[in-house]
């Protein structure tokens, strides 16, 4: 089973997100969806 990713809007396949660092979400630029933004394991956060 392959991993979840948050590379692309699983609403409508859009590559281009916003990346919301502070609040842990990406955001579609076409449809508006927003992405929870999870670390993997021992991933330290860019902020």
């Amino acid at each position: 089973m392959s991993k979840e990713t948050t590379k692309k809007c699983p609403n409508c396949g859009n590559t281009h997100l916003i990346l919301l660092y502070s609040i842990k979400l990406k955001l579609c630029v076409d449809c508006r969806t927003e992405i929870p933004w999870f670390l993997d394991k021992g991933q330290k956060p860019l902020l």
